[in-house]
């Protein structure tokens, strides 16, 4: 009975301290809400490349950044600099940071 204690505690102390663990983090936490903006950022990314009749190659010419670097932020799949967004905006579309961000 006194094995039967002790595994019992040993069994109850990493289930509880991963209960706290667990607690369930806000929509806004960065671990969900991040992938959520880059993916519909992408999105208006590539819709505004698309209605340019420009493709990653040509876009990235322009922007002087590769066109494999393009893809990975159209699929969400990257951050981007704000160094970066102002290539892009001025250099690849020829209009103003703000109206990049304005997805």
């Amino acid at each position: 009975m006194v094995v039967l204690a002790q595994m019992t505690d040993v069994a109850v102390t990493p289930l509880t301290s991963r209960r706290r663990r667990m607690k369930k983090k806000p929509f806004y936490s960065s671990n969900r809400a991040v992938p959520l903006v880059r993916k519909k950022f992408g999105k208006w990314f590539r819709q505004l490349r698309k209605e340019r009749g420009l493709s990653q190659e040509a876009l990235g010419r322009r922007a002087g950044l590769s066109s494999k670097f393009i893809g990975e932020v159209e699929r969400g799949d990257k951050s981007i600099s704000l160094d970066n967004l102002w290539r892009i905006a001025r250099c690849g579309f020829g209009i103003s940071l703000k109206r990049l961000m304005d997805f």
